[in-house]
């Protein structure tokens, strides 16, 4: 395929990040059999599913039959100090017309509590959330970690409507994502990824930066000074250039990244420009780059 066809779209506006698991032998539990919650404490993991409860500290959930999508859904609860473990193994889940437990349309995949979650993928796995959700939506407080423990897992996640494929939920950001191996696919309509940048210093606390962006070489110097902007870029190179990669070999055409902070001002506008500059370069493609806060608008052509 023509790699000048891939169009990639970089947006200054929102939120997300980058992870993986280890998980140990446990029960399957299938999707046709109805929604699915895990639930880890302090004390342990356990598995709902049709009003049966049973302990599993490291469930792996699967259609019987991929080939045929299903409304069911999952929901991954994760409390203070703790860590969820959990496989999504060869599964196809579609929750557009379906009615999960927050109702119709939900999120496929959804993560919630204040603690941790581990999600490993084996083997390929589709995820289509209603919308306004996430194809995974990250509602836990602390780190979710996607990855493959066989480094060959596949995981495809579109968003509804303005929701992104992987990050928060309607209206909401999300942040402390990593994602560590395996094929990694995130589509959004709103956004494909979407980073938070808010994490790292912050230029627009000082009064000399204010009047200025990110594309200003001021705030450019206040921001590499440290290292924190560089160190963040590199994992979000690493992110979407495997997106990028795989798209262009399975005649994928668009691909949105969207960055946020405070201000959408500073940390964003330089993470978006460098990233469309990167993105460009690396594999030549068409780059289509938009500052909304500042009305910029920008198209790198392929050579």
């Amino acid at each position: 395929m023509n790699i000048r066809k891939l169009l990639t779209r970089l947006v200054s506006l929102a939120l997300i990040a980058v992870f993986l698991p280890t998980v140990a032998m446990a029960d399957t539990w299938y999707l046709e059999d109805g929604s699915i919650t895990v639930s880890a404490t302090d004390s342990g993991q356990s598995v709902s599913q049709g009003g049966v409860t049973k302990e599993d500290s490291a469930p792996v959930i699967r259609n019987r039959d991929s080939s045929a999508s299903t409304t069911n859904n999952v929901t991954i609860k994760a409390d203070t100090g703790a860590t969820a473990n959990v496989t999504l193994e060869d599964t196809n889940i579609d929750t557009t017309g379906g009615a999960g437990p927050n109702g119709a349309g939900d999120a496929a995949v959804r993560t919630e509590g204040a603690g941790n979650v581990n999600l490993n993928v084996e083997l390929d796995n589709t995820l289509q959330s209603g919308n306004t959700h996430a194809g995974v939506e990250k509602g836990n407080g602390g780190n979710l970690t996607i990855g493959s423990e066989s480094g060959s897992g596949q995981l495809v996640a579109t968003g509804g409507s303005s929701g992104a494929g992987i990050g928060g939920g309607e209206n909401t950001g999300a942040e402390n994502i990593t994602i560590t191996g395996g094929d990694i696919f995130a589509t959004g309509n709103g956004g494909g990824y979407v980073f938070d940048c808010r994490a790292i210093n912050n230029p627009g606390k000082y009064e000399r930066y204010k009047q200025f962006t990110g594309l200003d070489t001021e705030v450019i110097e206040f921001l590499e000074d440290d290292g924190e902007i560089t160190e963040f870029l590199k994992h979000c190179y690493a992110l979407v250039d495997a997106s990028v990669k795989r798209y262009v070999e399975r005649g994928f055409t668009s691909l949105t990244v969207a960055f946020g902070c405070t201000g959408g001002r500073h940390r964003s506008v330089y993470s978006a420009q460098h990233l469309a500059e990167h993105v460009n370069k690396e594999f030549n493609v068409k780059v289509e780059l938009q500052h909304r806060e500042q009305n910029i608008e920008q198209t790198f052509m392929p050579i």
